[in-house]
C-alpha cells in the first residue's frame, strides 16, 4: 500500500463512485487537440470481467482498467491501446497524467512515464477534437463500464500539454514516494478542475471557469475523507478468506 505522510500539500477529499448505485459526473465539452489530464485514483473492487472507466470522452480519450486490470488508454475509435501496467493494489493511490498534443499521448503513473506496450509513446495522427460529447467521469458513454472506488484531484487543462507530471506530483525527499503536489498554473477556456469540496455539490468547478459538472446517484455522504495525503486502510478483495 501507499501511504502519503509529509506532505506540504494537504487533499481533503475525494468523491466515492460506487459502480452498484451507476454513479457518474459528466458535462457537455468540446475536447482540444492538445489537453493535459491529472487525477488520483484509489480502487474499490478489481474489475471482475467489467471494464471499469475512469474517464471517457466520445468514442476516443479514456482512461480505464480493462477486464485483466491492466490500464487502457484509447485515442482512436477502433483501437484500444493496452498498456502492461497492472492496477490490482486496491489499498493504494495511483497518480495518473495524461498528456495530449497533435500527434502524441503520453502516460504517466505515478510520475514515471509508460509505455503502450509497444516500448514507444502513442501515435495520435488524425485525431482531434470532438464536439458535443459528454465528459464523462466514473462511467463509459452508453450506461455501462461504471467504476468503483475514490477519485481525488481532477484537473483539465484545455489547450495546454505540459511537459510531464511534475506539474501535479513530486518525489517526497524524506520516504521516495510519488506524491501530490498544488497545480499553480492555468486551465484554458473549458479546463476544470475537481477537489470534491463541496458535499452539496461534488460537480463544483474551482478553476475559476465554472465548468461545473452534473451529478447522477452521488451523494453529500460520497465526499470521502479518504485521499491521496490521508490514505485509509481498506479490505483487500485479492486476500483469500480461510
Amino acid at each position: 500500500s501507499q501511504s502519503l505522510v509529509d506532505s506540504a500539500f494537504s487533499i481533503d477529499n475525494s468523491c466515492r463512485f460506487d459502480k452498484a448505485s451507476s454513479a457518474r459526473l459528466y458535462k457537455s465539452m468540446t475536447l482540444p487537440t492538445n489537453y493535459t489530464i491529472s487525477c488520483w485514483v484509489k480502487r474499490a473492487n478489481l474489475s471482475g470481467g467489467t471494464i471499469q472507466y475512469v474517464y471517457r470522452f466520445s468514442a476516443e480519450d479514456n482512461l480505464a482498467f480493462t477486464t485483466a486490470d491492466l490500464l487502457q488508454v484509447e485515442r482512436r475509435s477502433g483501437r484500444n491501446i493496452i498498456t502492461t501496467k497492472s492496477c490490482r493494489d486496491t489499498s493504494a493511490w495511483y497518480h495518473f497524467v495524461v498528456i495530449a498534443s497533435a500527434s502524441n499521448l503520453q502516460l504517466f503513473v505515478n510520475g514515471v512515464e509508460h509505455d503502450y506496450g509497444d516500448g514507444g509513446t502513442y501515435n495520435r495522427s488524425g485525431g482531434g477534437s470532438t464536439s458535443g460529447s459528454d465528459f464523462q467521469i466514473g462511467m463509459h458513454e452508453g450506461a455501462s463500464g461504471f467504476f468503483d472506488g475514490y477519485i481525488a484531484e481532477f484537473h483539465l487543462l484545455d489547450g495546454i500539454a505540459v511537459s510531464d507530471a511534475t506539474d501535479f506530483g513530486e518525489v517526497d525527499e524524506t520516504y521516495g514516494h510519488w506524491k501530490p503536489k498544488e497545480y499553480e498554473g492555468s486551465y484554458g477556456t473549458n479546463g476544470f478542475y475537481l477537489d470534491f469540496s463541496t458535499s452539496a455539490n461534488l460537480g463544483d468547478d474551482k478553476s475559476g471557469s465554472s465548468n461545473d459538472f452534473t451529478a447522477t446517484n452521488l451523494a453529500a455522504s460520497d465526499q470521502m475523507l479518504d485521499t491521496p495525503t490521508n490514505n485509509f486502510s481498506t479490505l483487500n478483495p485479492n486476500a483469500k478468506a480461510l
